[in-house]
């Protein structure tokens, strides 16, 4: 025989445990939000480029006032840039591993898979003084006599 006291009984027991579950897991949820420590995203980069630097140059170059750093591969050949000049840039941008991230040279685009036809391939015009390029860019090529 069918005994509804007893099913009944069974059944709030069960909610109940299934309620407390609930009501257990959401305090510990409400309880367990510590405040994220702020993190600055531009400090841990100067660490991380800081950290880069000593490793791979041992400390053989010095960030520039504008905190970037000059690393000269080779010589220019061109005019001495000026506080008015407008320059004709070839880039390429890099991570710290050496892959590319950037550029505007259709033979490094090819070689490294980021080819694309709509892209313009060529160099591109920047003139000191208008805030037009990175922070520090103006600082480096000031300097790159």
């Amino acid at each position: 025989m069918f005994n509804f006291k007893k099913q009944y009984k069974r059944m709030n027991f069960r909610l109940s445990v299934k309620t407390v579950l609930i009501f257990a897991t959401i305090a510990i949820g409400i309880a367990s939000c510590a405040k994220d420590a702020t993190v600055d995203d531009d400090a841990v980069e100067r660490r991380v480029l800081a950290a880069h630097i000593t490793t791979v140059y041992k400390d053989t170059i010095k960030p520039l006032p504008s905190g970037a750093y000059l690393i000269t591969n080779k010589k220019g050949t061109g005019k001495e840039v000026t506080e008015t000049s407008a320059v004709f840039i070839r880039y390429s941008t890099l991570d710290l591993k050496n892959n590319y991230q950037q550029t505007n040279i259709e033979d490094i685009a090819k070689n490294v898979g980021g080819f694309s036809y709509a892209s313009y391939y060529g160099p591109t015009l920047f003139e000191m003084g208008t805030y037009s390029m990175m922070s520090g860019m103006e600082d480096a090529f000031k300097r790159g006599k």
